[in-house]
Protein backbone atom coordinates (compact mmCIF):
# COMPACT_ATOMS: atom_id res chain seq x y z
CA UNK A 1 0.00 0.00 0.00
CA UNK A 2 0.94 3.46 -0.75
CA UNK A 3 -0.16 5.56 2.27
CA UNK A 4 -0.56 9.85 1.04
CA UNK A 5 -1.37 12.26 3.48
CA UNK A 6 -3.80 14.07 1.60
CA UNK A 7 -5.30 16.60 3.94
CA UNK A 8 -5.52 17.69 7.84
CA UNK A 9 -8.63 19.14 9.70
CA UNK A 10 -7.87 20.96 12.72
CA UNK A 11 -9.94 21.48 14.98
CA UNK A 12 -12.74 18.84 13.08
CA UNK A 13 -15.70 19.33 14.28
CA UNK A 14 -17.85 16.52 15.87
CA UNK A 15 -20.07 14.48 13.18
CA UNK A 16 -22.97 14.58 15.74
CA UNK A 17 -23.95 14.59 19.56
CA UNK A 18 -22.79 11.40 19.87
CA UNK A 19 -19.26 11.92 18.51
CA UNK A 20 -18.09 14.91 20.68
CA UNK A 21 -14.52 15.25 22.19
CA UNK A 22 -13.79 14.44 25.83
CA UNK A 23 -13.56 18.07 27.88
CA UNK A 24 -10.32 19.37 26.84
CA UNK A 25 -9.48 17.45 24.00
CA UNK A 26 -10.30 18.30 20.30
CA UNK A 27 -10.61 16.19 17.18
CA UNK A 28 -8.05 16.18 13.84
CA UNK A 29 -9.19 14.54 11.60
CA UNK A 30 -6.77 13.11 8.48
CA UNK A 31 -7.84 12.53 4.88
CA UNK A 32 -5.48 9.34 3.77
CA UNK A 33 -5.21 8.20 0.08
CA UNK A 34 -4.32 4.24 -0.18
CA UNK A 35 -3.16 2.82 -3.25
CA UNK A 36 -2.70 -0.60 -3.62
CA UNK A 37 0.83 -1.24 -5.39
CA UNK A 38 0.48 -4.85 -4.62
CA UNK A 39 -0.58 -8.03 -6.31
CA UNK A 40 -3.05 -8.85 -3.40
CA UNK A 41 -6.26 -7.65 -1.84
CA UNK A 42 -5.92 -5.15 0.69
CA UNK A 43 -8.81 -6.39 3.44
CA UNK A 44 -7.72 -4.39 6.71
CA UNK A 45 -8.53 -1.17 9.11
CA UNK A 46 -6.73 2.02 7.99
CA UNK A 47 -7.09 2.86 12.04
CA UNK A 48 -4.96 0.21 12.58
CA UNK A 49 -1.28 1.22 13.04
CA UNK A 50 -2.28 5.18 12.50
CA UNK A 51 -1.20 7.92 14.76
CA UNK A 52 -0.45 11.32 15.17
CA UNK A 53 2.63 12.77 17.34
CA UNK A 54 2.44 16.11 18.87
CA UNK A 55 5.58 18.67 19.44
CA UNK A 56 6.17 16.87 23.01
CA UNK A 57 6.56 13.64 20.89
CA UNK A 58 3.39 12.19 22.49
CA UNK A 59 1.56 9.80 20.54
CA UNK A 60 -2.28 9.59 19.79
CA UNK A 61 -4.04 6.76 18.25
CA UNK A 62 -7.65 6.90 16.43
CA UNK A 63 -10.69 7.72 17.62
CA UNK A 64 -13.78 5.48 17.27
CA UNK A 65 -15.84 8.77 16.58
CA UNK A 66 -16.57 10.25 13.40
CA UNK A 67 -15.80 13.98 12.42
CA UNK A 68 -17.89 16.31 10.39
CA UNK A 69 -14.69 16.93 7.82
CA UNK A 70 -15.44 14.40 4.91
CA UNK A 71 -16.27 11.00 4.82
CA UNK A 72 -14.38 8.98 7.09
CA UNK A 73 -12.87 5.45 6.27
CA UNK A 74 -15.28 2.16 7.68
CA UNK A 75 -13.90 -0.23 10.49
CA UNK A 76 -12.64 -2.17 7.51
CA UNK A 77 -12.21 -1.34 3.66
CA UNK A 78 -11.24 -4.34 0.69
CA UNK A 79 -8.71 -2.52 -1.84
CA UNK A 80 -8.10 -4.45 -5.32
CA UNK A 81 -4.41 -4.49 -6.60
CA UNK A 82 -4.73 -0.85 -8.74
CA UNK A 83 -7.15 0.10 -7.27
CA UNK A 84 -7.41 3.06 -4.22
CA UNK A 85 -9.62 4.18 -1.23
CA UNK A 86 -9.95 7.60 0.47
CA UNK A 87 -11.35 8.09 3.66
CA UNK A 88 -10.69 9.64 6.58
CA UNK A 89 -9.64 9.15 10.56
CA UNK A 90 -10.41 10.79 13.23
CA UNK A 91 -7.79 11.79 15.85
CA UNK A 92 -8.53 13.04 19.59
CA UNK A 93 -6.14 15.23 21.26
CA UNK A 94 -5.36 17.01 24.37
CA UNK A 95 -6.66 21.25 22.93
CA UNK A 96 -2.67 21.71 23.58
CA UNK A 97 -0.72 19.12 21.80
CA UNK A 98 0.44 20.65 18.70
CA UNK A 99 0.66 18.05 16.28
CA UNK A 100 3.91 17.38 14.05
CA UNK A 101 3.78 13.97 12.79
CA UNK A 102 0.96 11.64 11.02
Amino acid sequence: MAVTLVKVVDPAGAKNEFATPVAGTRFVAVQFRLKNTGTAVYKDSPGNGARVVDAQGQQFDTAFYPSNAGASFPGSITVAPGDTGLGFLTFEVPKASKITKV
